[in-house]
């Protein structure tokens, strides 16, 4: 806690004296977990800038109060041509906090009508981008929002992980996304794969889903079926079944991401049940409202999670655009 004081009081100042005209937004989030059952609440409260511009490059910049102690984070972004790939988008960001520190670097561009990323992460804390929704829940819970990269046997992980998006013409999209990370438990991959198919009905949607997850600690395979209802110029909504199966056990499983707009107000609710699958918790359910106010936006949101580690989330947030 000692060491993570004065990098945080560092880039505090950094914070401070960083050109806040040159950024585009602004962002601040007060809120506190409260653990179940009748834990004690613990605050946080994170303020962020947003799409600072020092020539070609773009800065985030965050300073909070997480997880009972100091955290900051940096994040920068250059848009490079890459010849084949196109415009070609460079993303690092680096995270500090009482629960440890992460480094994470991505890429990102087209060949054709493929979209391809890869992304690259390591430390004992996932850093998700900076961003004050991460404890607003405004989508479903992240991996990295819900647990450290560390494995179980403790220490630093390397997660390496890559995503192709293959639209094969007006209707058909192709979704691949292989992963692999290595801990002191060894290493262990998954693979996630989609295909879609637009326009089954008027606004809707169907998706066939795998996930497979392999090695020493987990593994599991979970099969599913989503439909979306996707309205144009409106947020989309998902339902998928899924059926899971591990060593354990087998079952079905279910998760849902409903949103709904009326005019600049928002309401979001997502949640899953089910058997656990790579990068989600067996169980969570997440609420969001946001709207307009003032200069801004604010966000009011809840989030339970289970098993163990249940807890109910609550944030406010605004952000305003400068």
């Amino acid at each position: 806690m000692r060491r993570l004081a004065p990098l945080a009081v560092v880039l505090g100042a950094s914070l401070a004296l960083a050109p806040i005209a040159a950024a585009r937004s602004w962002t601040v989030a007060l809120g506190a977990d409260v653990p179940a059952p009748g834990g004690g609440s613990t605050p946080h409260a994170r303020a962020a800038l947003h799409d600072v511009r020092l020539g070609n490059d773009t800065l985030e910049i965050g300073i909070g109060w997480l997880d009972g102690g100091p955290s900051a984070a940096v994040g920068w972004r250059r848009t490079v041509a890459a010849g084949p790939l196109g415009t070609l988008v460079l993303d690092a960001r680096t995270g500090v906090e009482a629960g440890g520190v992460g480094l994470a670097v991505a890429a990102r561009g087209t060949l054709g009508p493929v979209a391809l990323r890869l992304d690259a992460a390591a430390g004992t804390r996932a850093p998700g981008p900076w961003s004050v929704l991460a404890r607003a829940p405004t989508a479903t819970p992240p991996a990295a929002d819900l647990a450290p990269l560390a494995g179980v046997g403790g220490g630093a992980r390397l997660d390496l992980a890559a995503n192709a998006v293959w639209r094969i013409d007006r209707r058909w999209t192709v979704d691949l996304t292989p992963r692999a990370h290595r801990s002191g438990d060894g290493w262990a991959g998954a693979a996630a794969a989609s295909l879609r198919r637009a326009e089954v009905a008027p606004d809707i949607d169907l998706s066939v889903r795998l996930d497979l997850a392999f090695g020493a600690l987990d593994s599991h395979a979970a099969a599913g079926l989503t439909v979306h209802h996707a309205p144009r110029r409106a947020p989309e909504s998902q339902l998928t079944v899924w059926w899971g199966t591990d060593a354990a056990t087998s079952g079905p499983g279910l998760e849902l991401g409903w949103v709904v707009r009326a005019g600049a107000t928002q309401a979001m609710l997502a949640g899953a049940l089910g058997p656990r699958w790579s990068d989600r918790p067996e169980a969570h359910l997440a609420a969001s409202l946001q709207r307009p106010w003032g200069p801004g936006t604010v966000h009011v949101g809840a989030r339970w999670v289970a098993p163990g580690t249940a807890s109910l989330a609550l944030a406010w947030v605004m952000t305003t655009d400068r």
